[in-house]
């Protein structure tokens, strides 16, 4: 078995064109296409409301009940990239259920998340998760 030690990957055609083979070996994909570009763990619903963990992330803002909006330290080349939003709180038989409502671009550099229960009132979840997938600026 080998061990590759390095602080930096580049592409010998290109920079930025670090191709990878698949588990099987039939099929490549550059490797900055499959990583996250920014990441956020969040608490919203306790005393302390904060960002607990990120990547690629300036600020997270609490906005109002069940609204929230990340900012991005590094912007994305344009508003069409991926985004997967969650959120958990946690509940008990009176609480109804708790979704995500929006989580969408407004421009390359912020997102909002909101969440509500299943009547559509916005609610504060205890936790709020995003993970953003696309080409940095």
């Amino acid at each position: 078995m080998s061990t590759v030690i390095t602080d930096k990957l580049t592409g010998k055609t290109a920079a930025g064109n670090v191709t990878i083979t698949s588990e099987g070996g039939s099929a490549t994909m550059q490797l900055q296409q499959g990583v996250a570009k920014a990441w956020l763990y969040a608490q919203q619903r306790t005393a302390t409301v904060e960002a607990k963990n990120s990547l690629n992330v300036s600020s997270w803002v609490d906005d109002t009940t069940g609204k929230s909006t990340t900012n991005l330290t590094n912007a994305m080349s344009n508003t069409y990239y991926n985004i997967l939003v969650s959120n958990s709180y946690d509940s008990d038989a009176t609480t109804g259920n708790v979704g995500c409502d929006e989580g969408w671009p407004i421009s390359s550099s912020q997102l909002k998340h909101n969440t509500h229960y299943s009547t559509a009132t916005y609610y504060d979840c205890d936790f709020v998760y995003n993970s953003i997938k696309g080409d940095l600026a």
